[in-house]
């Protein structure tokens, strides 16, 4: 399932700030963190990601820091996941034995995105693919990000990740396909909490 992410009390020690100078500030829904350095005047306040609904966060597909350092989560990535390896090993040999059925590529590809990252047209794309680790009692947060034109013309399709939408011939580049003004790029994040780790 997908659930919003819980603040830690406090740094993490290798920080050297006390946890009363650090102030957490979910208003905006954002995850956002405020340091009051009692050393230096102002405030230092970073937003690592805003929430767009419950479990999802706007991010540039770099949660894996914050998560961990400032939420109450450890991760597993799905790459880490001897289940879902073994999922992805499973697909691709099948995959590889039968290189024209089309199913099994959908399927090896999809399962490449859900554990590598990629991208989407839109959410609703990203849900689908995802629809069972949403049903699934284990903790997830699903990290997107936009890649557009304007800013990421330049970008390379294989650096983006695995490609879920509908485009055909998509070409070696975003710029490559002007017509494609916008892409949600996504990861999905395994939460362990604090008291299920070893």
């Amino acid at each position: 399932m997908l659930v919003d992410l819980e603040f830690v009390d406090e740094l993490l020690s290798t920080y050297g700030i006390a946890g009363d100078d650090v102030k957490f500030d979910k208003s905006d829904g954002g995850l956002k963190v405020k340091i009051i350095n009692p050393n230096k005047p102002g405030v230092f306040e970073y937003t690592f990601a805003v929430r767009e609904r419950q479990g999802v966060y706007w991010d540039d597909q770099n949660l894996h820091g914050p998560i961990e350092d400032w939420t109450k989560y450890s991760l597993l990535h799905p790459r880490d996941d001897p289940d879902s390896l073994e999922r992805l090993d499973t697909l691709e040999e099948q995959f590889q034995a039968n290189p024209e059925n089309e199913m099994l590529e959908k399927a090896f590809f999809a399962e490449v995105a859900r554990q590598h990252g990629g991208v989407a047209d839109y959410l609703d794309q990203v849900f689908s693919l995802g629809r069972d680790l949403i049903a699934s009692p284990d903790l997830y947060v699903l990290g997107i990000d936009r890649v557009t034109q304007l800013e990421d013309g330049s970008a390379r399709w294989h650096k983006l990740g695995q490609y879920i939408g509908k485009h055909t011939d998509i070409g070696y580049r975003l710029s490559d396909k002007p017509e494609i003004k916008e892409l949600i790029a996504f990861e999905f994040y395994r939460l362990i909490p604090e008291e299920q780790e070893e």
